[in-house]
C-alpha cells in the first residue's frame, strides 16, 4: 500500500505561486497590453487592494518581506505602473481585479 509522505508546506506554496499563468490568461494578458501575472502575484494584489501593509502580506503569505518587495516590483513592472495605487487601478482596469467597493 502507498505510504503517506509529509508535505513541505512552504515549498509547495513556492511551486504553485511560481506556476506559469494559464494559457487564457496570457491571452488575456495581451490583449490589454499588459505581462501576466503569476498567480502568487495575482494573490498578494489582492491583498494589496485590501490595504494590508507589507509586513502583514508577509505574516499572512508566510514569505519574508523582501519576498513580498520582490514580488510587488515585479507586478509593477508587469502592469507598467509606479506604485500600489496604479496596480491596482491597472488591474481593475483590465479585469484582474474586481472594481473597488468603496463609495
Amino acid at each position: 500500500h502507498l505510504q503517506s509522505h509529509p508535505v513541505d508546506q512552504r515549498a509547495w506554496d513556492r511551486m504553485i505561486a511560481d506556476a506559469p499563468a494559464p494559457r487564457w490568461l496570457k491571452q488575456y494578458a495581451q490583449l490589454h497590453g499588459i505581462t501576466p501575472l503569476t498567480p502568487r502575484e495575482t494573490e498578494l494584489l489582492t491583498l494589496i487592494q485590501q490595504g494590508l501593509s507589507i509586513d502583514e502580506i508577509a505574516s499572512h503569505l508566510v514569505i519574508s518581506p523582501n519576498t513580498v518587495k520582490k514580488h510587488t516590483t515585479n507586478i509593477y513592472t508587469k502592469l507598467g505602473v509606479r506604485n500600489g495605487r496604479q496596480a491596482i487601478a491597472k488591474a481593475q482596469e483590465v479585469g484582474l481585479l474586481p472594481g473597488s467597493t468603496s463609495p
